[in-house]
């Protein structure tokens, strides 16, 4: 029987991942034996709901080893220690030393106890930086990459071959362009065989051999389109000017200027929340169509823009109604939803007069300081440019913006995103719902499942025989 190891395994993403490899690969779950380890009890609970043939294990991880559980051979162990103070995502936050030097101390230490055949380590692209840090907690940029060459010479000493990449999630089935950091390193006569891209980006020429592969998975797929998406204009609570720009932004890219994305009788562009931008940089958006961009643990980062293409009945020129949008059937009252941040730009007739949203548009596009503020009437507002009213072109008929709606992505369309099923289950072990900051956490901590399944496939491929299977599988 084959022993698997998962150190510091969260709420069960690398699990998740490796029980679909193993599924496709034809291995009997009961001819494994695994175990899961990690720190934070939530994650432990989730994780053993939702696998309860792992043998999952709360403990503080940098005091057991494979003794405590009396193994003394593993086939696979993976370590996903924590990146937070690898991640440039800190920005200018100090780095604490201890909690960078986990992969080093704890894979060592396992190593060093029992005999394990291949090592698969997951971080952030930056933990090839891995270096000292001075008196302030901040990386010494001269010595960038100094304790990661230091601990693959580790890993050498003790008789491994090492290789590693940088894999974007997208590339291998996962509606995420999350690139993520990946090492393996093998001892015997394994070969060292990364995964061939069962993807590709649909923005660039197919490369040799890949244009028969399905193009990324889009974000599209990851939405809830059942949920409401409430106007921007009927908050309680404003929402922050660098949010509205990124909204305004995403619009011009994606519907004024381009062709918009329709999901049925919807429109959608996708902005991103939370992260700021730089001085002289451009709000951040980013197409539909594109997979979703790096979820976080924050939950925060990615705000979708739903653009309703609805066409809103009478009120025409000469009373005649503007014909639907869509192009194989009438429209109604269009809604849209999403999460992370859903917006929702509803479409009317072009004469229809939409001070709130030109109001909106004039703030943020107009030149030499014109705009008025949200909550407060234009004056009269007309076609021309020059009173701030946009119009929108779609199948030769003009429409004007008459609402924009937000809402945050949902923890499940996150978890879609990083490639877990929707039959996971995100709960305590007692079935109770999981708050959603925690939820959130859980999901933007986990490995991206479906990059684990191809990843581990081609490991087990390289000596099939030692988990069960035929050597010519």
């Amino acid at each position: 029987m084959a022993t698997t190891v998962s150190l510091f395994c969260g709420g069960g993403g690398e699990s998740m991942g490796r029980h679909q490899a193993f599924a496709d690969l034809g291995i009997p779950a009961q001819t494994l034996v695994a175990h899961a380890i990690d720190h934070w009890e939530l994650a432990v609970q989730t994780h053993g709901l939702n696998f309860p043939g792992v043998a999952v294990h709360q403990e503080d991880i940098t005091k057991v080893t494979a003794a405590t559980y009396g193994l003394e051979h593993i086939d696979l162990l993976w370590a996903s220690p924590s990146c937070v103070h690898h991640s440039r995502a800190r920005g200018g936050k100090p780095r604490e030393e201890q909690q960078r030097s986990h992969a080093w101390e704890v894979v060592d230490r396992w190593l060093r106890v029992a005999r394990v055949d291949v090592v698969l380590i997951e971080n952030v692209p930056e933990f090839e930086q891995w270096g000292p840090l001075d008196a302030d907690g901040q990386p010494i940029k001269d010595r960038r990459g100094e304790d990661f060459r230091a601990f693959v010479r580790d890993l050498q000493e003790l008789g491994y071959r090492v290789e590693w990449r940088v894999l974007c999630a997208a590339d291998y089935g996962d509606p995420t362009t999350r690139k993520r950091f990946f090492m393996q390193a093998v001892r015997d006569d394994r070969s060292i065989v990364w995964p061939q891209p069962t993807h590709r980006d649909p923005r660039k020429p197919a490369k040799p051999g890949q244009a028969h592969l399905p193009v990324w998975k889009s974000a599209a797929s990851c939405i809830d389109w059942s949920l409401p998406c409430p106007s921007i204009f009927e908050r309680k609570r404003p929402l922050a000017e660098a949010t509205l720009r990124r909204i305004a932004t995403g619009l011009v890219r994606f519907v004024l200027n381009g062709k918009p994305f329709v999901v049925g009788d919807r429109a959608h562009a996708l902005v991103q929340t939370s992260y700021g931008e730089r001085k002289g940089q451009a709000p951040r958006v980013l197409d539909l169509e594109q997979p979703l961009g790096t979820v976080v643990a924050s939950g925060q980062k990615h705000g979708l823009v739903a653009v309703f293409l609805a066409k809103h009945y009478g009120g025409g020129p000469n009373g005649v109604q503007c014909p639907g949008i869509h192009p194989s059937m009438p429209m109604g009252t269009v809604t849209a939803w999403d999460h992370h941040g859903l917006a929702r730009v509803t479409l009317g007739c072009a004469d229809v007069r939409s001070r709130h949203v030109a109001a909106f548009l004039t703030q943020y596009f107009s030149h030499g300081g014109q705009g008025k503020r949200i909550d407060l009437p234009l004056h009269t507002v007309t076609t021309i440019e020059k009173h701030g009213l946009v119009t929108v072109t779609i199948d030769g008929s003009s429409y004007t913006i008459t609402d924009i709606g937000l809402r945050m992505l949902k923890p499940h369309e996150l978890a879609r995103a990083m490639g877990f099923p929707d039959t996971f289950r995100w709960q305590h072990a007692d079935g109770s719902p999981i708050l959603k900051k925690d939820l959130v956490k859980m999901i933007g901590n986990a490995c991206p499942v479906s990059t684990v399944r191809e990843l581990i496939k081609a490991v087990v491929l390289q000596k099939p025989g030692a988990f069960g299977l035929r050597e010519a599988a």
